[in-house]
C-alpha cells in the first residue's frame, strides 16, 4: 500500500471519527462469515455503521487532543467500530444482544464525550431504555396527574348522584311521594 493511499485512508478515517460524538469498539475474531454477515445485517437494520479499522489508522485518526490515551489503548488486535443508530445506547444494545448468541464477539469498550468506556460500561449502557421507551414513560408521567384530576373533578357529581339515588330508594321503601313529605 502506497504512502499516499495510507495517508488518504487515514484522512478519511480522521474526518469520520471527528464527526462522531461516540462509538463502541469490538473484536470480531473467531466469528464465522455468516455470523459477521448477521451482525452487519442487524447493524444495517438499526442504521448502525460497523467498520473494521486498522489500528495504526485509528490511532492516527484519534491523535487529536480531544481523545484521551485510554481510547487509543483499546485499538489492539482486530478491532471494529460501531456507531450511529438513534443513540449510542441502541448500538450497545445491538452488540450486547448479538454477543448473547455469539460468545466469540468481544466488546472492548468505547467512547462517549468525556468518558472512555470499558466492556462493563457498554453492558450498563445497553440497559438504558430506548428513546421510544423513555418517551412512553414521560407520557405516562404526564398522563397520571391528568387522570387524578379527572377523577377528583368527577367525584362531587358522582357523590350527588349517589345521594339522590339513596334518597330515592328510601322514599320508595317508605312510600313517600315528595321530598316535602319526607321532611315532615
Amino acid at each position: 500500500m502506497s504512502k499516499l493511499l495510507k495517508k488518504r485512508m487515514a484522512d478519511e478515517l480522521t474526518n469520520e471519527v471527528e464527526s462522531l460524538e461516540s462509538f463502541l469498539l469490538y473484536d470480531y475474531t473467531g466469528l464465522k462469515a455468516e455470523d459477521v454477515h448477521s451482525l452487519r445485517s442487524a447493524c444495517f437494520e438499526k442504521e448502525v455503521k460497523a467498520k473494521v479499522v486498522k489500528n495504526t489508522m485509528a490511532k492516527l485518526a484519534l491523535s487529536s487532543d480531544s481523545y484521551p490515551e485510554e481510547v487509543k489503548a483499546l485499538f489492539k488486535g482486530p478491532t471494529a467500530m460501531a456507531y450511529g443508530g438513534d443513540s449510542i445506547a441502541s448500538v450497545a444494545k445491538l452488540l450486547v444482544e448479538f454477543r448473547k448468541e455469539n460468545k466469540k464477539l468481544v466488546i472492548k469498550g468505547g467512547y462517549i464525550p468525556g468518558k472512555v468506556l470499558n466492556a462493563d460500561d457498554v453492558e450498563a449502557l445497553s440497559k438504558v431504555p430506548s428513546r421510544e421507551e423513555l418517551l412512553s414513560m414521560l407520557a405516562g408521567v404526564f398522563q397520571a396527574p391528568m387522570q387524578q384530576i379527572a377523577s377528583i373533578l368527577a367525584g362531587p357529581p358522582r357523590n350527588i348522584s349517589n345521594i339522590l339515588s339513596n334518597l330515592t330508594s328510601k322514599m320508595e321503601e317508605n312510600n313517600i311521594e315528595s321530598v316535602g313529605d319526607a321532611a315532615s
